[in-house]
């Protein structure tokens, strides 16, 4: 009876990693000061029983004993957003959406938003500004043969990602598309491009796609940037960073290893006669991969920045110094830039470009 009156204190006390605070997004509680009134309420009681529920560390195990028993037994998930396919494939359904065309936002809307990003380039060239596009490739459609089968449909129907790179070709927009880079790499690659227990190209496939997109820029802003001297890789089956994003957010006590995992480390950057363009990145949750392959840190300007969903502002890797909307003068902070890069997966095409184009627009007077 002892031991198990322990069992609690035990778990907070000591370093058991399954015990850990569980990943993912957790609703945060409202702060709720101690007076009077929210002692008369049950308030600030209530705030104190789920704040103290919230940081017990044998809460966070035995969520995770269960979710591995839901998964190891039944092969349940237990999140809406993720589907375990064959193979041990995981995918997030808004990727299998776009695939099959399911969130088609119509060809006048994407022809209306290559127009209108064709403007607001001409406008930021005026002032020494280069706008470009990357696509990076989701899962199903490098891996389509590993959907579930309840998911998937005889045929494609028109999906964004057909519209969009049509448009931008036609229109001759300076445009990266991964997508086909890494259909024909996916049979012949070393290391994992797509990770069974990830939804983001691997951080190994980021830095293949780094190295175009640094050729891309210098040919766009006709100078030499930084060059790769000393390159190792370092190879793992303990995934890193984005390529167990999936694993981690099922929040499970174990999820064996199927792959081996590679990570290129640039060791010396040759800088000499070279030159680090101010980048803005607008992106999704892609660019991520960059950063942590250190393509800012090793070939950007110290001012270079990241606009996560053109909401919120990443200078490092830290939490954002504050959201887009606080920025004094939009079109100052677009025309200090030499390149703005737009960056996108096929699974965001739908809300693609963030709002860029409404926000842009205003801050150059287009109508």
């Amino acid at each position: 009876m002892l031991t198990l009156l322990l069992t609690p204190v035990w778990f907070q006390l000591t370093k058991f990693k399954w015990a850990n605070a569980l990943n993912g997004y957790e609703v945060q509680l409202d702060t709720v000061r101690l007076n009077l009134n929210t002692l008369r309420s049950l308030e600030w009681q209530n705030y104190m029983h789920e704040t103290g529920k919230s940081k017990l560390r044998l809460r966070s195990f035995l969520i995770r004993l269960n979710n591995q028993l839901k998964y190891s037994l039944f092969g349940q998930v237990g999140l809406q957003r993720i589907e375990k396919g064959k193979d041990g494939h995981f995918y997030t359904k808004v990727t299998i959406d776009s695939y099959f065309g399911r969130n088609y936002i119509g060809e006048d809307n994407i022809r209306d938003s290559v127009a209108a990003l064709t403007v607001i380039r001409d406008s930021l060239q005026a002032y020494g500004t280069e706008l470009i596009i990357v696509v990076a490739p989701g899962k199903a459609f490098i891996y389509p043969e590993y959907i579930p089968d309840q998911l998937v449909r005889e045929t494609r129907d028109t999906s964004n990602y057909d519209i969009y790179s049509k448009e931008l070709e036609k229109a001759d927009f300076p445009f990266i598309d991964f997508i086909p880079v890494f259909l024909q790499m996916k049979d012949t690659a070393v290391y994992p491009i797509m990770p069974k227990a990830a939804v983001h190209w691997s951080i190994y496939a980021a830095s293949v796609a780094a190295d175009s997109v640094l050729i891309h820029l210098e040919r766009l802003i006709g100078k030499p940037l930084p060059k790769v001297a000393e390159r190792k890789i370092q190879t793992s089956f303990f995934p890193k960073h984005t390529d167990g994003d999936i694993a981690d957010v099922l929040n499970l006590l174990d999820m064996a290893s199927q792959e081996r995992y590679a990570y290129p480390i640039v060791t010396k950057v040759n800088e000499e006669g070279t030159f680090r363009p101010n980048i803005l990145a607008i992106s999704d949750s892609y660019y991520w991969s960059l950063i942590h392959n250190h393509v800012p840190d090793n070939f950007f300007s110290d001012r270079s920045q990241y606009y996560f969903y053109f909401k919120d502002i990443y200078p490092t890797k830290t939490r954002p110094v504050k959201s887009v909307d606080s920025i004094n003068n939009l079109k100052e902070d677009l025309c200090s830039r030499d390149v703005i890069i737009l960056m996108t997966s096929d699974g965001t095409l739908q809300k693609f470009p963030y709002g860029f184009i409404s926000k842009a627009n205003q801050a150059f007077g287009i109508e």
